[in-house]
């Protein structure tokens, strides 16, 4: 957390130095501020400020238009204190250009659920470890569709992916069938919801220690490392649908519904086995060869 000290009133004030130490609101309020700045509807600097005002629970109450010592004041504290935004991003080149990326280290879900009309709508838990990976496949694509376009389109794809109403399963033909979620869902939640899931895909194609029990973990980047974007600023982990169909034809987990069924993390650590699986035929087929050689 950052702190604040206020000497002349002996009081001094925490807020979040990360998206991890947000409670839910401040998370949907950032996400809000969050998609503006990606659509270019705010600066960076306005960015800062509003972050401000929303974090430390400030209200404008002076008339910045209005030019005088008071409101010089109020600016110059308000400035030095959204300079400690900065936490909440990373500057990545792209070219000869700079850009300002929010930094996505939190796989909590600070959005576990949201009501729409009486209905609430329950989304994945922490990390997506609830998710199957026929969710998780159709909700890649809805990621980078909405990277590419920044149309909100995509958004409601991956709100009505990840979230359905208690008992309700995943049914990829019913998604973008809810219009009165894409309507009355705020863009703060659609785009938290984005955050959320990136930031796990970005967790998972960097993960070399997935925990798999029993003293065991297993390297997940090995999978991804044919697909790292040409775009810097890009998400990670694009290219993963091929895998679906590969692994519907070994048959492991029967037809290709029955694969997009299975738990991600299941999926995953069997691709990486059979990853492995491939590497070692490689290997010693490469020692036989070179020993053939030499004798």
């Amino acid at each position: 957390m950052h702190k604040i000290e206020i000497p002349h009133e002996n009081n001094s004030i925490e807020f979040p130095e990360s998206i991890s130490e947000m409670n839910t609101d401040q998370y949907i309020m950032f996400s809000d501020l969050a998609f503006k700045f990606t659509t270019q509807q705010i600066s960076y600097g306005e960015f800062k400020v509003q972050l401000t005002y929303i974090l430390l629970n400030l209200e404008r109450k002076v008339d910045m238009a209005i030019e005088s010592e008071k409101t010089n004041r109020v600016a110059e504290n308000v400035y030095r204190v959204s300079e400690l935004m900065e936490s909440f991003f990373r500057t990545e080149s792209k070219g000869d250009k700079k850009f300002k990326i929010i930094k996505l280290e939190d796989i909590i879900n600070h959005i576990p659920f949201f009501t729409i009309s009486g209905t609430k709508y329950y989304g994945p838990k922490d990390a997506l470890t609830s998710c199957s990976f026929g969710q998780y496949i159709q909700a890649s694509n809805a990621l980078h569709d909405f990277y590419n376009t920044k149309e909100e389109y995509h958004l409601n794809i991956l709100v009505d992916t990840l979230y359905r109403p208690k008992g309700e399963e995943f049914n990829n033909e019913s998604v973008d069938d809810r219009p009165d979620v894409h309507v009355n869902t705020s863009i703060g939640v659609k785009y938290g919801v984005y955050l959320f899931f990136a930031a796990c895909q970005e967790w998972i194609v960097t993960n070399k220690k997935l925990s798999i029990g029993g003293g065991n973990a297993v390297d997940l980047t090995v999978l991804f490392k044919s697909n790292k974007p040409k775009d810097p600023l890009a998400p990670k982990g694009i290219g993963m649908l091929s895998a679906l169909y590969a692994i519907a034809e070994s048959g492991v987990f029967g037809a290709m519904d029955k694969t997009a069924d299975q738990n991600l993390y299941d999926v995953l650590v069997y691709m990486v086995e059979k990853h492995n699986e491939v590497e070692k035929i490689k290997r010693d087929a490469k020692r036989k060869k070179s020993t053939n050689v030499s004798g």
